[in-house]
């Protein structure tokens, strides 16, 4: 834990990110919250820190180091981006039901040929 004041105006407490992590972690082993619920938090804990130093650029800089910012960025990215491939393999499948040649998906969609062909192999072994 570390406590940083700034000029005498503003003082606040950083727990290592760490203690914060494992916390969310021991949450999330015990079904109290879920992944996402876990991903917004660490996220809202970022956008206290950037609302709290947004006018001390030097400090933040230098917490968001300590706070493992880049991580807090991350994890909730990495949820939405499965959504986001989940959705994409969905729509695939649901072209494909409907005729489309994976090419034909690929190129209008801009989805990666092998991504579509890769999704029309698992709908075929599921058949």
């Amino acid at each position: 834990m570390k406590s940083i004041s700034l000029r005498g105006a503003f003082h606040f407490t950083l727990y290592p990110f760490e203690d914060v992590n494992s916390s969310l972690l021991s949450l999330l082993k015990s079904g109290e919250i879920n992944e996402a619920q876990k991903g917004h938090l660490l996220d809202w804990t970022q956008r206290v820190f950037d609302k709290l130093t947004v006018n001390y650029k030097n400090v933040t800089k230098g917490v968001d180091d300590l706070m493992g910012g880049y991580i807090l960025h991350t994890r909730t990215d990495d949820i939405l981006d499965r959504g986001k491939a989940q959705r994409d393999r969905e729509k695939i499948e649901e072209m494909l039901r409907k005729g489309k040649t994976p090419e034909a998906i690929a190129d209008f969609c801009d989805y990666p040929l092998t991504l579509v062909k890769e999704v029309e192999k698992n709908m075929l072994s599921l058949a």
